[in-house]
C-alpha cells in the first residue's frame, strides 16, 4: 500500500526528503531503517527471527515483499535513486551517517537479484559512477569502504560502456594496479 504510486507522495518521499536529513539522529536512522524496509523488502535484518512458525512461508513472505519493493523501484527509479538517494543522500551537503547507510542501502539494492533492472539502469550511468567515485574520495575510511562496495558492481559489470573502461584504465594509472 505505501509504494503504491499514488502514495508514494505523501509517505515515502517524505522519509527521503525531510526526515532522513533530521538532525536528530534516532529521526534519521530510524527513518533510513524504514526506507531500508521499504525498498528491499526485508523486514528483518542481521538473522533477527521473522516470528513466523513456518519456515516457508517467512520466505514466500520475504519474496512477495521484495517483488513489491522490486516493481516500485523501477517504475519510480528517477524519482527514487537519481533525485533522492544521488541527489540529496549521497550529496556532500548530507550528513556522515545519511550517506553511510544511504550507501550500505544501495549496495543492498543493486545485489539483490529481485532488483536486477534497476540495477542495470544504475550501472548504465556515468553520472552515477561518478557520484560514486568522489565518495570513494570521501575522508571517511567507512564510506570509501562503503562507496567501494557500489563501485564494485560498476567493474563487474559485463557490459561495460566504453566511457567506463576510459575511466577504469584512468583509475588503474592513478593506483598503478597492472592490467590484466
Amino acid at each position: 500500500w505505501m509504494l503504491s504510486d499514488g502514495n508514494c507522495e505523501r509517505l515515502v518521499y517524505p522519509f527521503l526528503d525531510c526526515h532522513v536529513h533530521n538532525p536528530n539522529f534516532d529521526v534519521s536512522s530510524d527513518a533510513l531503517e524504514t526506507v531500508r524496509v521499504m525498498f528491499t523488502g526485508n523486514v528483518h535484518s542481521n538473522g533477527v527471527s521473522s516470528g513466523m512458525g513456518d519456515p516457508t512461508a517467512a520466505e514466500e513472505y520475504r519474496h512477495v515483499m521484495e517483488g513489491i519493493a522490486s516493481g516500485f523501484l523501477n517504475r519510480k527509479y528517477t524519482d527514487i535513486i537519481d533525485d533522492r538517494v544521488n541527489g540529496r543522500c549521497l550529496s556532500p551537503d548530507a550528513n556522515y551517517m545519511t550517506r553511510r547507510m544511504t550507501l550500505q542501502l544501495l549496495s543492498s539494492i543493486l545485489l539483490n537479484r529481485a532488483n536486477y533492472n534497476v540495477m542495470m539502469m544504475y550501472i548504465s550511468s556515468s553520472r552515477n559512477l561518478v557520484t560514486i567515485l568522489c565518495l570513494l574520495r570521501d575522508p571517511s575510511p567507512h564510506i570509501t569502504l562503503d562507496a567501494f562496495q557500489v563501485f564494485k558492481i560498476f567493474v563487474a559489470n559485463p557490459n561495460k560502456v566504453s566511457r567506463f573502461l576510459r575511466v577504469r584504465r584512468t583509475i588503474r594509472l592513478l593506483i598503478r594496479v597492472p592490467d590484466k
